[in-house]
């Protein structure tokens, strides 16, 4: 009797070979793939640590220029070693309120550097005295991680006589890995100076 023949039925999956070729190719695609992710996350953090840092010395320098346009008599003294303070008094005439406010920004060198602020309104005892050494109630921080630009320059930087300019040139730290932001100024008060007022008693 004919028998006839069948073909072979071809055998379904892969071989050992393609499995390890189909996994070696996993591997390098996941490998390329997570190294651009983490590339992608490093740029995303370090983009918000810059800008942060930035929006810090921003803050610090455009309240300082704020505060010498208006002033009426500007003083910059050095309380102790590794600190400066900046006073700013200014006459008020109107809302309700005579007399002279008193503005002070207070830079220290200690803990990696800090600026911080503090404010009275006219006709309170308004003279503002240098925090004690590690306290800072009732200042407020505006900004960490901070230090003049050069190691030799004041952090407050005043020119005239009366003092009726002053100049800010200081950096912001943007994390560990990053370069600092660069932060300069410098401002002009407005008003006719003078070398005397309650504020600096």
């Amino acid at each position: 009797m004919f028998t006839p023949r069948t073909a072979p039925i071809a055998e379904q999956g892969f071989t050992l070979v393609e499995l390890l070729i189909y996994s070696a190719f996993s591997v390098i695609i996941l490998s390329l793939v997570g190294g651009m992710l983490v590339t992608s996350l490093s740029a995303q953090k370090t983009m918000i640590a810059r800008s942060e840092a930035a929006s810090a010395g921003q803050l610090i320098s455009q309240s300082i220029h704020s505060g010498v346009r208006n002033a009426n008599a500007i003083k910059i003294v050095s309380p102790v070693v590794g600190s400066e303070m900046l006073i700013m008094a200014t006459v008020q005439t109107g809302d309700g309120e005579t007399g002279e406010s008193c503005q002070a920004w207070f830079y220290t060198a200690a803990d990696g550097g800090a600026v911080y602020y503090k404010s009275a309104a006219a006709g309170e005892l308004n003279f503002i005295s240098p925090p004690a050494a590690g306290s800072f109630a009732g200042w407020l921080m505006l900004g960490d991680d901070i230090s003049p630009s050069e190691a030799s320059r004041p952090f407050f930087l005043g020119a005239g006589s009366p003092l009726n300019e002053v100049a800010v040139s200081f950096t912001v730290g943007a994390g560990s890995k990053n370069a600092p932001i660069l932060i300069e100024s410098t401002t002009i008060t407005r008003q006719s100076g003078s070398e005397s007022s309650a504020c600096f008693n």
